[in-house]
């Protein structure tokens, strides 16, 4: 067990002389059920922050736009993810590129094998060379998935009791991946792992079932930055990567047959986000340069056309996080400015609030505790 002081604001992205400095790549976006909503990031000193909302009549949590410290390192972008009412949990790359851990137990910040509570983050242990990707099926269930330092993709799983293989140990599942890799789960013992083959450029795919499959390369490509892999419901995958033409490809199972590669157009350096929030409905949110885009299928037909795109505007450093209300039709989009603000923007089910080009502040990710002090981050 150990501690360090954190002396300087090291960012995670440093801008151009005169420009604020943030981090980039992803926020981590969660919710246990609505109306919770719960995002974390990392600050220039590259703490982790924490921000939600409770549908308690108050707004967005610490308030007068600060932020939880969740006193904690992390160097790379956080995921998180929550199994049910309550229950949260988020995990980092932190120290010697370690996999760190921290859960919220519906009272307090724990560690699922460590005390005391509160204070540290868990050591998973690896050596990752991308950020994780986290997904769980069901209660008393989490599985982890990173890139090595070898480029195989490396997986850890919480079973209800343990750790498997074990808290200090990671299954090497092969593959050889210019990308970290996208996970998602249409069913209770279903994982589906996707990354960009460093050989080939194109998309490689594995899942559990009960047992692992081999690694089936679903061509496409060459391939960009990460892909994304989402699903609305059973027997359905989705998987969306970024062509070496900037443009967004499209290619999924319908339960029986693979369908596509398709072209949706764009500009964007990564994948943008996805979500479903029912059967059959596509939300889109991507960054193209400094402003954020959007388009949507409703079942039927694309909008505002199927290689076209909204113009969102702002003026974002960070890649959009996106989050749906299963079945409401309510969308939260979230950012972090130019000028160190996490932005929101929530679509009604009718319109966009405040307006399709605007958005609200809720406080200064350079800035996210309030004051310039020298603190001590822990974590196991």
């Amino acid at each position: 067990m150990s501690s360090f002081k954190v002396l300087a604001a090291l960012a995670i992205l440093t801008k151009a002389a005169g420009a604020a400095s943030t981090s980039n790549g992803s926020l981590a976006i969660t919710s246990w059920g609505a109306p919770r909503l719960d995002v974390f990031g990392v600050a220039p000193d590259n703490t982790i922050w924490h921000k939600y909302e409770a549908g308690s009549g108050f707004g967005w949590e610490p308030g007068n736009g600060l932020f939880e410290n969740m006193n904690a390192t992390a160097f790379g972008n956080p995921v998180a993810t929550s199994w049910g009412n309550n229950r949260l949990d988020y995990f980092h790359i932190g120290r010697k590129s370690a996999a760190f851990h921290k859960y919220w137990d519906g009272f307090q910040w724990a560690c699922i094998l460590f005390s005391p509570p509160g204070e540290y983050s868990e050591r998973l242990e690896g050596e990752f060379s991308s950020g994780l990707a986290v997904n769980s099926w069901g209660v008393d269930r989490f599985d982890i998935v990173g890139r090595s330092t070898n480029m195989t993709f490396l997986h850890k799983a919480w079973t209800g009791t343990d750790y498997y293989p074990a808290v200090d140990k990671w299954e090497d599942l092969g593959g050889n991946f210019s990308s970290g890799p996208a996970t998602v789960s249409w069913g209770p013992g279903r994982l589906d792992i996707l990354g960009v083959s460093a050989e080939s450029g194109s998309m490689l795919h594995k899942f559990w079932d009960g047992q692992w499959s081999g690694w089936e390369n679903l061509g496409g490509g060459p391939f960009i930055g990460a892909p994304v892999a989402t699903s609305w419901g059973e027997g359905r995958l989705d998987v969306w990567a970024v062509h070496e033409d900037g443009e967004l490809q499209h290619k999924f199972w319908d339960g029986s047959m693979y369908q596509g590669w398709k072209s949706l157009g764009g500009s964007f350096t990564t994948a943008p986000q996805v979500v479903h929030w029912s059967e059959g409905k596509i939300d889109i949110v991507g960054k193209n340069g400094s402003c954020y885009v959007s388009k949507a299928f409703d079942g039927e037909n694309w909008y505002p056309s199927f290689d076209g795109w909204f113009d969102k505007e702002g003026n974002f450093a960070s890649e959009p996080a996106i989050w749906a209300n299963k079945g409401t039709n309510f969308i939260y989009v979230l950012g972090v400015g130019e000028d160190g603000q996490l932005k929101l923007q929530i679509w009604d089910g009718f319109n966009w609030q405040p307006a399709g080009d605007q958005y609200w502040d809720l406080g200064d990710t350079q800035n996210p505790y309030g004051k310039s002090v020298d603190f001590f981050v822990q974590d196991l």
